[in-house]
């Protein structure tokens, strides 16, 4: 006697419960499908030391999913130079007409990384020493205190750092058009904070899928990082010294911020 359609069906909701608090289960387990936020500064240039933010952004996901962002553009107080335009398209006027004033900006930006920091969520982006060192310089400046004054210690996740750690015997550039082309992501608009913060965080997530990443805890990724940031600086500094080139400063050791 065979087995009647309300077994079966009754098999397939039991097979359907199953498998679905099973995948549940291992998803609360793994971190990539927890909290992230993508972040990004553009800013008036490349010298670290005196660059400050024209826009910034933070991006939100759960379970893999955009859920939240902040995109904001920021008055930094001077003109912005018109080689810094011509890559993130930000003008001085519209810096000064719609871009809230930089020590609101960094207060904010500030609170914003202590906050994820106390919840253990993981702060996400691309060469994220860039951005964290302004943010901490800025910081001393304006609002009399930096993140390293305090009890910040992350955690952080570099996709730069990651990709030279995880697949450091692969050719070719690693800026984040490179990572993106590499890893399949379509970055919609580059250069601008919110899209290219975006797509740091769908990096992240094809990263631990191929590496298995989420066998990790935040921390030991965070410790892992650190050492493989002081070894590609010692090994790129052994380079640039061969090349009679200027070695990196010893401040330029220190990860994610620069100890300046």
């Amino acid at each position: 006697m065979g087995i009647g359609i309300s077994h079966l069906e009754a098999s397939k909701d039991k097979a359907y419960f199953l498998n679905g608090y099973k995948r549940k289960f291992f998803l609360d387990d793994m971190w990539s499908y927890g909290k992230l936020v993508g972040f990004d500064l553009e800013t008036t240039g490349l010298d670290i030391k005196s660059a400050i933010p024209v826009s910034y952004a933070f991006c939100t996901f759960k379970e893999r999913n955009l859920v939240d962002k902040i995109d904001q553009i920021v008055n930094p107080g001077i003109a912005i130079p018109i080689e810094a335009t011509r890559i993130h398209g930000i003008t001085t006027d519209r810096a000064v007409a719609s871009g809230v004033e930089l020590k609101t900006a960094i207060g904010y930006i500030y609170n914003q990384i202590l906050d994820l920091a106390a919840s253990n969520v993981p702060l996400v982006g691309m060469n994220l020493t860039y951005d964290l060192t302004i943010v901490e310089l800025l910081s001393r400046k304006l609002l009399g205190t930096g993140l390293q004054m305090g009890s910040w210690t992350g955690p952080v996740i570099d996709v730069l750092i990651m990709d030279r750690f995880l697949d450091k015997y692969r050719s070719g550039s690693r800026n984040l058009a490179s990572l993106c082309n590499h890893y399949e992501i379509h970055n919609s608009a580059p250069h601008q904070a919110f899209f290219d913060a975006k797509v740091t965080c769908e990096i992240t997530f094809k990263m631990a899928d191929k590496f298995s990443l989420d066998e990790i805890a935040l921390d030991e990724l965070f410790d892992m990082q650190r050492k493989a940031y002081l070894e590609w600086a010692t090994s790129y500094t052994r380079l640039l010294k061969s090349q009679n080139r200027k070695p990196l400063a010893k401040e330029q050791f220190s990860w994610p911020i620069y100890d300046y």
